[in-house]
């Protein structure tokens, strides 16, 4: 929808007659347009949830889709087909390669009875031994009483270093539940 649109509104800027004799029309006037409004549409993709940012992958792709609508509607289709082979072999590409990366990598799941308001402390925690977090967030959990669930993902570490984190971490929160998981 957004290569359509853009590839729409370039056509409509190029092949549009001028006003009158006097004026002359910019087709890249309209293309900067396009390209500010889908910047906006990509901003409201990304998600921030504590340390945790969802969408950027989404809102450059919806901006390269409107850059490629853009070449399309310029009649540039070669470059815009190189250009979206491109991006989907390095979707799959890059998207593959993570699951590659975070497979192996551990994850600590540590049940609490208070909501972790920031996560400024397990943050700490983690940098003091070394460790590098990939990936940090909360859910409730559904019962009488409220309980929250911290899931944290690190990169893989020596098992040393993990131990004393997690050790630090259990003493630091006082959890319920502590999970180690190594994959």
């Amino acid at each position: 929808m957004v290569a359509l649109g853009a590839c729409l509104i370039m056509q409509v800027s190029v092949s549009s007659p001028a006003f009158n004799a006097v004026t002359s029309r910019d087709p890249a006037r309209l293309a900067a347009q396009v390209v500010s409004g889908i910047g906006f549409l990509g901003a409201g993709t990304i998600i921030q949830n504590g340390t945790n940012i969802r969408g950027l992958t989404t809102a450059a792709t919806i901006w390269l889709c409107g850059g490629i609508g853009l070449s399309c509607g310029s009649g540039y289709f070669s470059a815009a087909l190189i250009t979206a082979i491109s991006a989907f072999a390095a979707l799959i590409i890059l998207s593959r390669l993570e699951k590659y990366i975070t497979r192996k990598a551990p994850k600590i799941i540590i049940i609490v009875d208070e909501e972790p308001h920031n996560f400024k402390e397990i943050l700490d925690v983690a940098d003091h031994y070394g460790i590098a977090v990939k990936d940090i967030h909360s859910d409730q959990l559904k019962g009488k009483k409220p309980k929250f669930r911290i899931s944290i993902m690190i990169m893989p570490a020596s098992s040393e270093e993990i131990a004393k984190f997690s050790e630090e971490l259990q003493d630091v929160l006082k959890p319920e539940d502590f999970s180690l998981i190594r994959k």
